[in-house]
Parts: structure tokens; C-alpha cells; sequence
């Protein structure tokens, strides 16, 4: 994604302009002549494209510059720095181009984009900075609806939009462009985080509609808020492509990326990146930045965005939990990191958050309505309308329990299904958080399962599971997961120390001893050495079931070791 300069060849475009030269004058019959001109001949002139390719940093994209009545004039891949630079020949009336990418993979997520990334080169150049990210790609998605389709003017409107409502973190971008602006040592941190977190926020909004069996992909999620924000404000109210609990979750959803990204934890299929973060950055421009993720300063515009997510949530699913998080928000100021951000904000949002995104997602289109309303009303500052719900019957919350295994042995089934009803009868959805990486989960169920592997051995903490019959829910406490070793033996092993050299003399300097086992005669591929010499036993443990043989050795503080001692066996249970 880091651009490093290269010496180039310099080319010089020429263009040439021809018109026909007439001569006015007096003819014999006194009538005048009249001028005749031709326009202007347009000449192919070359454009050298650069530019950073990423969602998270992108490697092998299939690119291609598509002229503007859709011809394809070049194809090509992104390079290992996740970025391209490519001339291309054509006219001026074929600009605006746009560049796309498909497939390759991301140095985040180690997979192929979620959805295609698009960037455009507004006009003609000698050389034109086009970066291909979601803040490009909303921006072309968002011109293509707008009158006239994508122009110039319509991809500063459109570009302008995503900064106010989807900057995600963009700071110094915001102001210069993150569709044009040279990616280099001190703003590559930003692009990368920024991207990354818009990037998260269409896939939960995708999966949150896969979730609760609705047809979605990363593309449609684009395409989807690109026509709600026509006006730039994102509240179902767009054109033709809007789909308007497309735009609730969105709304929502933000709040939960961007309160994460203030924290520097964004989570990327479920789990902290942080560290996958760090080392994309490291893979395409060095260890030593001057800016790192943790610099990267809380925006106005992500604090806006989360305060009108939080209140869209208060609004159809009041919860003291999500009062507490929008009043730590209001003591978040703009220009503060994540060391300075961790101390104010409630350390369980995730599951608090994860719990009224699903209560969202499964909502009523009254509950649609009323977090596109109050989007609309927070991101403009107009007067909502009174909302009548007098005839609104009272809603009765579901119920949950059950009580999840807390130990399960490794390379063994771990299965927990809760028990869920609800008064009304109301369709029930479940969620979780803290999902453990090597489990599944069924939302229609509730049921957690999966087969840990040695690999997992260890403790997984902060698990959630919650029901939601559409408007309540309810959730079951907090729990954890041990995942166990298989049984282990251990074997103890005695000696008397020695007390002569193999050549008679005395042993005065004896200075340890080493043991040696393993699971055939005389093969010993495990050892451990034991640098007291008065110990006489050692317990050797962590021994899977199976037949051991055991030998082991005396050296001198010169280092010198001798013999092994004849093998004791031992058969582990």
C-alpha cells in the first residue's frame, strides 16, 4: 500500500490541437465569407496511474482501468506493497476512469476482499494518485447514483458524503482525499486502520443479515448504503438499490466498529487484529512509522457516528448498559488514543453491543423506521415526528437458561443448547459473543458446539449467549470454556549419584546430570538437564499413554558427559 518511489523513464505527453484557418474578406459580389471551424482533434495522451490497494492491504488483486463508457483499457494485478502504477493511453473524453480489484488477498484477513474495491481518476493528468479502498468505492457507488452518473463533480459530492458520515478514522485523509492523496510513511497507519474498520462494519452488517436469513453480500451491503446516501445521510430513504434495515444495521454497527477502533482492538471475523494489523503495516512499509496504529487520534467525525448509533439503539431497546456506554462516550474528546480511551469505556461494550445488534437485525420494520428516523434526525438536526404508539401492544421479553459445561477435553465434542421461550410467541433469535475460534453457533438454536484441538488448549473467557424475540431480550451470565489436555502420566526416576571417574580416579567436580527418554530402545529424542548434583530423582511429566525407556548421564563442570546408564522402562496409563 506504501508507494515506494522508483526512478522512471519521464515521458512527455504532447497534445496537438487543429483548426482550419479561414480568411475573411471582400469578393467581387461584395458578399462576405463566412468562417468555418472545426473543433479541436483529441489525441491519446498517456496517464501514469499510482495508487495503494486495500481493504486491509490487498497483494495479487486482479485490477483492471475501465475507460467511462465501459471499455476495459488495461489489466493488470496490485504489486507485493499492496499497491499499482500503471500508464494507461487514452482520450480525455474516456475520464472519468475507474480502477477496479477483485480476489488477491488480504494481508489482514489472509483471504480474498469481501466485496470489490473501486477507485476513480477524476480527470486527465500526467501522473494521477487513484487509491482503490472502501472510502473510493463508496464514493464511485454513490456517483453512479446520482444525476448524471460518475463525473467529476458528482465524485467530489459523492467523496465529500463518505468523509462526513463513513470516515471510520480518517483524520489527515479527511482533509486532503482518500481517493488522491499520496499513501507514505505518514498517513499509511491511517489509510490501513480506516479501511479496515469501514471494511468490518459492511461485513457484520452482511453477516448480520445472513444470520437472520436474509440474502446479502459484501457488494449488495455496498451498493445498498451507496444509494441511501445519495443525500448523504444514511436513513432508508435513497434510491432505487436502498434497502432500508440495510441502513439501520449500518447505523448501528458503526457504533461498535468505531468504538473498537478508538480502543485499537478492531475485531475482523470476530477476533482482535490488532496484531494482524501491525503486521501488514510492517510487510508494506517497515516496522519504523512515525505514526502506529495506537497514535492514530479519536475523531469529531467517529464520535458522531457513534453517538448516533448509540441512540438509535436507546430508542428501540433501552438498556442501562447502553446508557452507561453513551454517557462514558460523551467524556471521549476528539484528539484523545487508545491508551487515553481504554480508561473511560465500560470494559464488556462488545457483548453489551453484540447483544442490540441482533435485536436490530431481527427488528420489525416499526423498528427499522425508528433507527432510520433517528439517524436522519441526529445526522441533520431536524425535528422528528411524534410517534404515536398508543396502539402498539405491550410486549412481553423472552426468557433464557441453561448451564454451559465449563471444562471440555481436548480433541473432544463440546455441545450447549440453552432453553428459550417467550410469553407472546414471538419467533426467537439467538446470539453470541465471545464465540471460541475453533466452535460454531446456531442462531436458530442457540447451540454452541465444536471439537477443540491440542491447539486449543487454554481458557476462553466472556462468553455471551442472548434471545431475542425482536424487541426484548435476555441473555444468559457471562462464561468461560477450559479446554483441557488429555490425560497426562508422569513417570519419577531415582539414581545414586556417582562417585569415580570411568578410569578409577575419584569424581570431585560432578555437576549435574542429564535425562534422556523417549517411546523406542535407544532412541531418546527428549531430554532435560538437571544442573544440581544432589538431586537424586526427577519426576518427568506430561506423558501421554504409551511404553517409555529412560537412561541418563553425569557431567563434570568441564562439560564433560558420560555414558548413558542402563535403560529403565516404564509404561505410562
Amino acid at each position: 500500500m506504501l508507494r515506494k518511489e522508483l526512478s522512471r523513464c519521464c515521458r512527455t505527453a504532447i497534445f496537438v490541437a487543429l483548426a482550419a484557418t479561414a480568411v475573411s474578406g471582400c469578393l467581387s459580389g461584395g458578399e462576405e465569407t463566412k468562417t468555418e471551424e472545426t473543433s479541436p482533434i483529441e489525441v491519446l495522451s498517456d496517464n501514469e496511474l499510482t495508487g495503494s490497494v486495500g481493504d486491509g492491504p490487498v497483494v495479487g488483486a486482479a485490477m483492471r482501468v475501465v475507460a467511462k463508457d465501459g471499455s476495459v483499457l488495461l489489466e493488470f494485478e496490485s504489486d507485493g506493497a499492496a499497491g499499482y502504477s500503471v500508464t494507461v493511453r487514452t482520450k480525455g473524453k474516456n475520464y472519468p476512469l475507474t480502477i477496479d480489484a477483485r480476489d488477491g488477498v488480504d494481508l489482514v484477513t489472509n483471504i480474498a476482499p469481501d466485496f470489490m474495491l473501486i477507485g476513480a481518476a477524476r480527470e486527465p493528468g500526467k501522473k494521477t494518485v487513484a487509491n482503490i479502498n472502501p472510502f473510493s468505492t463508496f464514493a464511485v457507488e454513490i456517483a453512479r447514483e446520482l444525476p448524471g452518473g460518475v463525473t467529476k463533480e458528482n465524485l467530489n459530492i459523492a467523496e465529500s458524503h463518505v468523509i462526513r458520515r463513513l470516515s471510520s478514522g480518517l483524520s489527515t485523509l479527511a482533509e486532503s482525499s482518500p481517493m488522491s492523496t499520496l499513501i507514505d510513511s505518514d498517513n499509511v497507519a491511517e489509510i490501513v486502520k480506516s479501511s479496515e474498520a469501514l471494511g468490518e462494519a459492511v461485513r457484520r452488517v452482511r453477516d448480520l443479515q445472513l444470520r437472520h436469513g436474509r440474502q446479502a453480500t459484501g457488494d449488495s451491503v455496498v451498493q445498498a448504503i451507496a444509494s441511501d446516501m445519495t443525500d448523504g445521510v444514511i436513513d432508508g430513504q435513497g434510491g432505487e438499490r436502498t434497502d432500508a434495515r440495510v441502513s439501520a444495521l449500518m447505523t448501528v454497527v458503526l457504533a461498535q466498529v468505531l468504538l473498537e477502533s478508538m480502543q485499537n482492538e478492531l475485531h475482523v471475523h470476530g477476533a482482535d487484529a490488532t496484531a494482524l494489523l501491525n503486521g501488514a503495516l510492517t510487510r508494506i512499509a517497515g516496522s519504523d512509522l512515525p505514526i502506529g496504529l495506537a497514535d492514530l487520534p479519536v475523531t469529531r467525525a467517529m464520535l458522531e457516528s457513534v453517538r448516533i448509533g448509540l441512540e438509535a439503539i436507546l430508542a428501540v431497546s433501552p438498556d442501562q448498559k447502553i446508557r452507561e456506554l453513551a454517557d462514558a462516550l460523551a467524556s471521549i474528546e476528539e484528539g484523545m488514543i487508545a491508551s487515553q480511551t481504554r480508561t473511560l469505556i465500560p470494559a464488556d461494550y462488545r457483548t453489551t453491543l453484540e447483544q442490540s445488534l441482533s435485536v436490530v437485525a431481527a427488528g420489525d420494520e416499526a423498528m427499522i423506521s425508528t433507527v432510520n428516523e433517528i439517524s436522519y434526525v441526529e445526522s441533520t438536526g431536524a425535528t422528528p415526528a411524534p410517534i404515536d404508539d398508543t396502539t402498539l401492544p405491550a410486549n412481553s421479553a423472552p426468557t433464557i437458561s441453561g448451564e454451559p459445561a465449563a471444562e471440555v477435553i481436548a480433541n473432544s465434542l463440546y455441545e450447549f443448547v440453552p432453553s428459550a421461550s417467550d410469553p407472546d410467541g414471538d419467533p426467537l433469535t439467538f446470539s453470541i459473543a465471545g464465540k471460541p475460534s475453533w466452535a460454531t453457533f446456531d442462531a436458530a438454536s442457540g447451540r454452541l458446539s465444536g471439537v477443540p484441538g491440542d491447539g486449543d488448549v487454554g481458557i476462553y473467557g466472556d462468553i455471551r449467549i442472548a434471545v431475542s424475540d425482536g424487541t426484548d431480550s435476555a441473555s444468559l451470565a457471562v462464561f468461560s470454556i477450559s479446554v483441557m489436555a488429555m490425560g497426562m502420566g508422569s513417570v519419577t526416576l531415582n539414581w545414586l549419584p556417582p562417585t569415580e571417574n570411568e578410569d578409577g580416579t575419584a569424581l570431585t567436580d560432578l555437576a549435574g546430570y542429564r535425562i534422556y527418554w523417549g517411546t523406542s530402545a535407544g532412541n531418546y529424542p527428549n531430554s532435560i538437564t538437571i544442573d544440581n548434583p544432589g538431586l537424586t530423582t526427577y519426576v518427568v511429566e506430561n506423558l501421554a499413554p504409551g511404553a517409555y525407556e529412560f537412561a541418563a548421564t553425569a557431567f563434570n563442570g568441564a562439560g564433560v558427559e558420560s555414558n548413558f546408564s542402563a535403560p529403565a522402562n516404564k509404561v505410562v496409563q
